[in-house]
């Protein structure tokens, strides 16, 4: 299943494509995780940072986030022959963010029936996808989980750490560089696809009940069915 992929930008869902005339390859956290999830979405699989999406819809410019995801579907369907959309967007704090998420799926999915849209959102960043698992981090790191651990803010959850936050260990990039920098590594897209590649998707659930346990069981329900 071909799948285009729309996100906040590299790290969550592959570096650009040298061309700006075509979509990227769908990397990263977001495309990664969708396959752990459900592995029938192809390694060919497209993806689009949400300001990109007006690059190939005009329509979709100023118009908010349900705009931009029902262009998406409908260039997913005549421009890039795609079989589903994966719209995920970073909360942030908006406390209106899952309302329009919901709208824009609802509208694609009322224009394109048979084109399965499934929205995500991460709370606050999708960074907690990266963060949820510490036992994944340890395992790319080559290093005692309990190292991990020691590095995160105590009595924090993961959903609550933000980039807005006053505290600079509240910062969930931060907090990743910091991570990786025990192994003289950097935060990239790289790092983030190889933790996703090794996640737990249940405990990443478990971990991340706001934010990624929904979009989880959004993908089984919508894209992870038998086909006719």
């Amino acid at each position: 299943m071909k799948v285009l992929f729309i996100g906040e930008g590299r790290h969550d869902i592959g570096d650009p494509d040298s061309n700006p005339a075509q979509p990227r390859l769908a990397q990263g956290t977001i495309p990664t995780l969708a396959r752990n999830v459900c592995p029938k979405i192809a390694p060919d699989s497209l993806a689009l940072a949400w300001r990109e999406i007006q690059r190939f819809n005009p329509s979709a410019r100023e118009r908010g986030i349900p705009a931009k995801i029902t262009a998406a579907a409908l260039i997913a369907v005549r421009k890039f022959g795609c079989s589903a959309t994966v719209a995920v967007a970073d909360r942030d704090g908006e406390t209106d963010r899952q309302k329009e998420m919901e709208e824009g799926v609802d509208r694609a999915r009322q224009l394109f029936p048979q084109h399965p849209t499934v929205w995500g959102l991460a709370i606050e960043s999708v960074e907690a996808w990266t963060l949820g698992v510490p036992e994944t981090i340890a395992e790319e790191l080559g290093v005692d989980v309990k190292l991990i651990q020691q590095n995160y803010p105590r009595g924090v959850d993961v959903e609550s750490l933000s980039e807005q936050s006053g505290k600079a260990d509240h910062r969930p990039k931060q907090l990743l560089e910091r991570l990786a920098q025990l192994k003289h590594r950097h935060d990239c897209t790289e790092f983030r696809q190889l933790i996703a590649e090794k996640t737990d998707v249940d405990a990443l659930s478990r971990a991340c009940p706001k934010g990624f346990a929904p979009f989880a069981l959004q993908l089984q329900a919508h894209l992870d069915v038998p086909s006719e």
